[in-house]
């Protein structure tokens, strides 16, 4: 929480670190209005580049949160082209050696249904509040079917004009991470009915290493570090806790033999 800063130890570790003794923000309402700030001035010039720019993909992830509440992220990936040069250059899709994308918005769908139709509308919706729906030129997301079904006549609903060969169209890009994490579930499948006692002694290993206090301070001589928990809604999730254990196989079963 934000009440952390005023805090004493908090300030007198400020104080510390402020040598070149610059004006200091202390309190809650202060550090709040300071985001506000930003997050204003931000999504000022982020509207100016999308202005100046062209060529958006647009990326969509949608996720449930511990409170159960939905939520649709949106957002943007682009080739600025502030300057108008005739050729982009590498330095001109790059943030400081990042990839340039930016979150537009968060998008609250805990009251609805997530229907291809819902999912159409909140999108344009973001995209007009930046008017950039006739900018975009491909869109990344999973294979769900409400996805799917959203990506039905979004072409049209864009508004994105004619080319030289006719009416323009927006690439679909699938979601790689997703892409593997269904060809792994498949390959998957034959591996799990065939050694389904071993995945459980491996999931109960991971539990009791990061639930059992006695445990977990005992292995910390032993391996380098712990097993994950398996997560069903976690993308190959399954494979970076199996690969986790062949890893520390070997000292786990030193542990244990001792």
């Amino acid at each position: 929480p934000f009440s952390h800063i005023e805090g004493p130890l908090m300030r007198r570790f400020l104080h510390g670190i402020n040598s070149a003794h610059r004006p200091m923000i202390l309190s809650r309402k202060g550090l709040a209005k300071l985001l506000r700030d930003y997050e204003c001035e931000f999504g000022k010039q982020l509207k100016h580049t999308l202005r100046n720019s062209f060529n958006f993909n647009i990326l969509l992830d949608m996720w449930t949160s511990a409170g159960q509440k939905s939520y649709l992220a949106v957002m943007v990936s682009f080739c600025p082209n502030l300057k108008m040069n005739s050729r982009l250059e590498m330095n001109d899709v790059v943030a400081q050696g990042n990839r340039n994308t930016h979150v537009l918005d968060f998008i609250d769908l805990s009251d609805q249904r997530h229907t291809g139709d819902n999912l159409k509308t909140a999108l344009i919706a973001c995209l007009s509040k930046y008017s950039i729906s006739h900018k975009i030129s491909s869109i990344t997301l999973d294979n769900g079917s409400n996805n799917i079904a959203m990506l039905e006549n979004l072409d049209n609903a864009l508004e994105l004009g004619f080319d030289v060969n006719g009416s323009r169209s927006i690439v679909k890009i699938k979601c790689m991470n997703h892409v593997l994490n269904r060809v792994f579930i498949d390959l998957f499948k034959s591996f799990e009915r065939n050694h389904a006692g071993l995945l459980s002694r491996i999931d109960k290993l991971s539990y009791y290493t990061s639930s059992n206090v006695f445990t977990r301070e005992k292995l910390r001589a032993y391996l380098p570090c712990s097993i994950p928990k398996y997560n069903t809604t976690r993308f190959l999730s399954r494979f970076r806790q199996l690969e986790t254990f062949l890893r520390v196989s070997k000292q786990a079963k030193k542990f244990y033999c001792k």
